[in-house]
């Protein structure tokens, strides 16, 4: 009794068209996984987003001292640029960042914004450190979509570093609508986890930003 130990030359055939189709097999599997790995595959964001700076050059006009830095639309670009900026925390006194939906520039004059206001939170120079989760957790808020019914409001993140006290403004439209900024501003407080002191909305205008200027809270929390 003998044991055959190679299948027939038909079934060699056979085999070695087996072994070709799983090595085709293999190599459309390997190819798929390239087409997930490149980087033309991205996540959306539900809105595009630009980011900005604000340079203290006292010896240039305001306008001139706002710096575009980029737009985001896709999760991946979002942090590509996020994680190549300094932190907020280490940039200069007297500079700021800004954070805005795409073709909305951060000036309130803007037909955008002139119809709204901020939600405005002044930190203590103690809380310097905090800086950064602040401006983190209110971004991945905005383009995450974290303000839900009202996101469509929401305009914009800008937020000061100055000598004394640095501030965080959330911009929003329509500063005449008490309930959508109530529900903003609740949502803001609860991202920033404030539980003590107050939290205003001032509106736009001329006097907003202006030394000095004289403007009363709309509301506050």
């Amino acid at each position: 009794m003998t044991t055959e130990l190679a299948p027939p030359v038909q079934h060699q055939h056979q085999a070695a068209n087996k072994t070709t189709t799983a090595t085709g097999a293999t190599k459309q599997a390997a190819s798929d996984v390239a087409t997930l790995n490149e980087s033309s595959v991205k996540f959306p964001l539900e809105n595009g987003w630009s980011f900005w700076f604000y340079k203290n050059d006292k010896t240039k006009e305001w306008k001139e001292n706002i710096k575009f830095i980029a737009t985001v639309e896709f999760v991946e670009d979002f942090w590509g640029v996020y994680n190549h900026i300094q932190l907020v925390s280490c940039i200069n006194v007297g500079c700021d960042y800004m954070f805005f939906k795409k073709d909305i520039p951060p000036m309130w004059e803007d037909h955008s914004n002139r119809d709204g206001g901020r939600w405005v939170v002044s930190l203590d120079k103690k809380q310097h450190h905090s800086l950064d989760i602040y401006w983190l957790n209110t971004l991945l808020a905005m383009v995450g979509d974290q303000f839900i019914d009202e996101s469509p409001y929401v305009n914009g993140l800008w937020i000061n570093v100055r000598p004394k006290a640095d501030k965080i403004a959330l911009w929003t439209r329509n500063a005449d609508n008490a309930d959508v900024q109530y529900k903003i501003g609740r949502k803001f407080k609860e991202l920033l986890e404030i539980k003590d002191g107050i939290m205003v909305f001032e509106k736009h205008g001329e006097d907003s930003y202006k030394k000095g200027g004289d403007n009363k809270p709309l509301y506050q929390l």
